[in-house]
């Protein structure tokens, strides 16, 4: 009696495998190659990179409590904006002297568009108070960041953040580096004192002094001139960055022609904006510079530039200054690529080691081949048939 015996690919691909060995590892040694290709141009980063579908509105609103900045700002941002097609939710937090709104987008909303559409619908709103600055309203953005640095000391607050400054703009002299930001810090300002009693002598007032500086502040475009060579734009630029130059501002003319400027009568220095922001290290005032890799930059390219800036820097820094490495999120993914090398050299081994082992049915007998394994690996890799035959 016959009996009919299934093909191994009647048994199922591990079967047919099996029984075609040579096959199986030319499939294994493609699928080796491929990866070893595909891996060396795979995106390296720490963590996955994703956009947010938020769009932030902020509006400041100095010495207002946070019911006034709720009665004044965000009701009216949120009846200017909820009918908005794409808005998924609106959470909107009243802090003393800042509101902030966050807008959730439906999901498949274009974020863009919507964004142009909020914007829109906020900067028409003019009910805000007088007091309050300009709405900012930006798209949530995720930032990929590798370095933190703290520069800390015992210094005044502007050295430091002069300091810090320079920091800045020497890591972004490394062609590796592209963004760096400072947290922690505030901003700058020109602060003007005038004494009451001065005022009186003089006939002013607080709101007469600040009319006369920020019309004396300006930086105006006048249109153009059509010439036979063409348009020429017409700017005006009055605009005074600096303690010193406020100082020179003509404050008031008198009859005979002279002129008290706001030196004379005021204190004109530079500071910082009154702000609850602060940062420490170590006791000691800091600041933090966060440095971000953007594009195909590696986080351990970005951290190797850094670190190589950071010895400089400190060699150079003003007596007082310390410039630490707080933290280094690259050392996260230098272990996860430790990690899969040494994974892939185990697998590489075995792998070469069984893969010739494998080949041995087609060997002849007394090859060299054969005489590179010893008995028992000879012997270990020796398959008894699948099948029987009839």
């Amino acid at each position: 009696m016959k009996t009919e015996t299934p093909s191994n690919l009647d048994r199922g691909p591990l079967a047919w495998m099996a029984g075609n060995s040579v096959i199986a590892n030319l499939l294994m040694f493609v699928f080796v190659v491929g990866g070893l290709i595909v891996g060396w141009h795979v995106k390296q980063e720490v963590f996955p990179d994703f956009t947010l579908d938020i769009v932030n509105i902020t509006v400041s609103y100095p010495g207002a409590s946070p019911e006034e900045v709720e009665n004044g700002i965000i009701l009216a941002v949120e009846e200017a904006i909820q009918d908005l097609e794409g808005v998924d939710e609106i959470t909107s937090t009243a802090s003393e002297g800042s509101a902030s709104i966050r807008v959730d987008v439906l999901e498949g909303a274009d974020v863009t568009r919507l964004w142009q559409e909020i914007k829109s619908e906020v900067d028409r709103i003019d009910t805000f108070p007088d007091e309050a600055k300009d709405p900012q309203v930006s798209i949530a953005d995720h930032k990929r960041g590798v370095l933190t640095l703290a520069l800390h000391g015992n210094v005044g607050e502007l050295t430091l953040r002069s300091a810090a400054d320079a920091v800045r703009d020497k890591l972004l002299e490394n062609d590796n580096i592209t963004q760096v930001e400072l947290t922690g810090v505030k901003d700058y300002e020109v602060q003007v004192e005038i004494p009451q009693a001065t005022l009186r002598r003089f006939g002013q007032t607080l709101g007469d002094v600040a009319e006369t500086i920020a019309d004396a502040s300006v930086e105006l475009g006048g249109g153009s001139l059509k010439t036979e060579g063409g348009d020429i734009l017409v700017r005006v630029k009055d605009r005074r960055d600096y303690a010193s130059q406020y100082a020179h501002l003509p404050l008031l003319t008198q009859a005979d022609g002279s002129q008290i400027l706001l030196g004379d009568v005021a204190t004109v220095r530079e500071g910082f904006e009154d702000s609850n922001t602060w940062a420490e290290f170590d006791g000691q005032p800091a600041v933090m510079i966060e440095i971000y890799r953007v594009g195909d930059q590696t986080p351990t390219e970005v951290a190797g530039a850094a670190k190589t800036v950071l010895e400089q820097l400190n060699r150079s820094l003003p007596e007082g200054l310390t410039l630490a490495l707080l933290d280094d999120r690259s050392e996260i993914f230098t272990q996860r690529a430790e990690l899969l090398t040494k994974n892939a050299c185990r697998g590489w081994f075995w792998f070469s080691f069984s893969w010739p082992c494998s080949w041995k049915p087609a060997w002849p007998s007394g090859s060299a081949w054969e005489s590179r394994f010893p008995s028992w690996a000879r012997l270990s890799f020796s398959r008894p048939p699948i099948f029987p035959s009839t």
